[in-house]
């Protein structure tokens, strides 16, 4: 599985970076030098870019594979068939400081990405937001119409729908 960061060069971002606070520990296994060419420092600038200075209830580069690896688990544990995952989309933005301590806004980041048809996801967002007090973790996954009916195809399988029973005026 790779995460691919559309920008204007289409830099590849397999699992961490090179300035990672806490790496993946499947990172090393998970770059191979000759295949994927990753240039870290430039993945790590265009998170720093949009967190600033800020490092806490922010997305690090690193992140991001974790996000990927939640994702594909929620969609194959909902029953979506690989086919009918392209196109999903994941919104995800970390929950803020719950101390009642912190009277103002604080920096955070919007991730957003979108899984293409060859099972690659896509990072085709990074917003600066800014997240007041106790607001909690959003976590979307956007399916298509063709996915939402496999989904509750799965998820009826064992129950059957009583008729309606029609009442006596």
């Amino acid at each position: 599985m790779k995460i691919k960061i559309v920008t204007k060069r289409h830099l590849t971002l397999v699992a961490a970076s090179k300035y990672s606070r806490h790496p993946h520990p499947d990172y090393l296994e998970r770059v191979d030098a000759e295949r994927n060419k990753i240039d870290r420092d430039k993945v790590d600038g265009l998170f720093d870019a949009i967190n600033g200075r800020a490092t806490q209830h922010t997305v690090a580069a690193f992140e991001v594979f974790g996000l990927v690896q939640d994702a594909e688990a929620r969609l194959a544990e909902a029953g979506i068939a690989k086919k009918r995952q392209s196109g999903s989309t994941l919104t995800y933005v970390p929950a803020a400081p719950s101390a009642s301590a912190y009277k103002y806004s604080v920096i955070s980041t919007q991730v957003e990405l979108t899984r293409g048809s060859s099972g690659d996801w896509f990072l085709t967002g990074i917003h600066r937001v800014d997240l007041y007090p106790r607001t909690p973790e959003v976590s979307v996954l956007t399916i298509s119409e063709a996915a939402q009916a496999e989904l509750v195809r799965h998820a009826m399988t064992g129950f059957a729908v009583a008729p309606a029973v029609a009442q006596a005026a």
